[in-house]
């Protein structure tokens, strides 16, 4: 799986269809009304289990929230890195293949700015590591953020759990 996505990591940010996970105009809808009802965590820590190229994360950030985001594939990590949360406050979160995706960032933007009000953009740190085998101390975190098919690739699906409940 590590060797699979250190291969694929340039696709994560070609922001096509297949690589975000935009099958189609209502999964986004559903995804843009789940995230307008718990983004407002009142500066909340968050661990963001799988995190890609930090779309979550950023989006987390944007709130208010320090957020710790781990994968096993150094280059989606490193594209992670990359990121500076604030670019996405002046411009699109991707491009799209749809005609949502502008829509969809403008309101990402209205929802993030309403909830951060007037707290300071959160700080985003990225990490390689394993979902099975966490660094953190027990109750690190006050949320943890897994998104997407994380878990469907994870080869110690009960110990990832346990260690998503411990921090």
């Amino acid at each position: 799986i590590q060797s699979f996505y250190q291969i694929s990591a340039d696709a994560h940010d070609l922001h096509l269809p297949q690589a975000v996970g935009w099958f189609n105009e209502n999964t986004q809808k559903v995804r843009f009304f789940v995230l307008s009802q718990i983004a407002d965590l009142s500066d909340k820590s968050v661990l963001d289990v799988g995190c890609g190229t930090g779309f979550q994360s950023i989006l987390l950030s944007l709130c208010g929230h320090d957020v710790e985001g781990i994968d096993l594939s150094p280059n989606l990590i490193e594209k992670a890195r990359r990121k500076n949360p604030r670019d996405f406050l002046a411009r699109d979160l991707f491009e799209s293949p749809f005609r949502f995706g502008s829509v969809y960032s403008r309101r990402i933007r209205k929802v993030v700015e309403s909830v951060r009000g007037s707290r300071a953009i959160g700080k985003t740190h990225y990490q390689v590591a394993s979902a099975s085998q966490l660094p953190f101390e027990s109750q690190t975190f006050d949320l943890v953020n897994c998104c997407g098919s994380t878990l469907s690739f994870v080869e110690e699906y009960g110990k990832a759990l346990w260690e998503i409940a411990r921090v």
